[in-house]
């Protein structure tokens, strides 16, 4: 076909393909690299966005620590313990009774706003022999005792137990049955009365903060 065409025709089309062909493989190349700048940027920007997130959640945890380290230092709270552990013992392993509900009146409204004023899930109050004798939102797990109850496999028990070695700890998110198996992250600390560790105080970390 080509053969056929008139000189002029050819010429034309010569100098059409020599022109187009190098233009198209310029802008081959041209996309090319542009796709992978662009990718390079897109890459670039993800990783600043991962650093930054990292840490901001580790300063998040690191507040969350620093938050249950000074309220485990707190005389209110140890009294608050020390008071509900003598209720609770009083009701023979209950948390209800007269005098379990003016412990209760005495110690928890501020214990309560506590929890809500910085966005916790629950906050726990648990003697050294694993009773859990006080939390704010009162599930299923209000009562047990971590060593040996149902719960003793829970992180919230791994919490308690590393706390009572005398650190502040923290546990990461797993499922929790008492909150109907949603996700819950503890961290716990010990709180100290007459030289010993009496119990330990911990905070319920929502996962929607995360």
């Amino acid at each position: 076909m080509f053969k056929e065409m008139k000189l002029g025709t050819k010429l034309l089309v010569t100098f059409f393909a020599v022109g187009i062909i190098p233009f198209g493989i310029i802008a081959i190349v041209a996309l090319v690299s542009g796709s992978n700048t662009m990718t390079e940027q897109a890459y670039e920007h993800l990783h600043s966005v991962q650093v930054v997130k990292k840490n901001q959640i580790e300063h998040y945890f690191q507040e969350r620590l620093g938050d249950v380290s000074v309220l485990s230092g707190n005389p209110f709270v140890a009294d608050a313990l020390h008071k509900f552990n003598e209720a609770f013992e009083a009701a023979g392993g209950k948390t209800s009774g007269e005098r379990y509900n003016t412990v209760e009146s005495e110690y928890g409204p501020w214990l309560a706003q506590y929890k809500n004023a910085y966005g916790y899930y629950d906050l726990f109050l648990i003697h050294n022999n694993g009773n859990i004798v006080y939390t704010v939102v009162k599930e299923s797990d209000l009562g047990e005792n971590l060593i040996t109850g149902p719960l003793r496999s829970s992180n919230l028990a791994e919490c308690f137990q590393r706390a009572m070695g005398g650190k502040v700890t923290f546990e990461d998110f797993v499922p929790y049955a008492p909150s109907n198996n949603e996700p819950a992250s503890f961290v716990c600390a010990p709180i100290r009365r007459d030289g010993r560790i009496y119990g330990i105080v911990a905070l319920q970390i929502p996962l929607d903060k995360i």
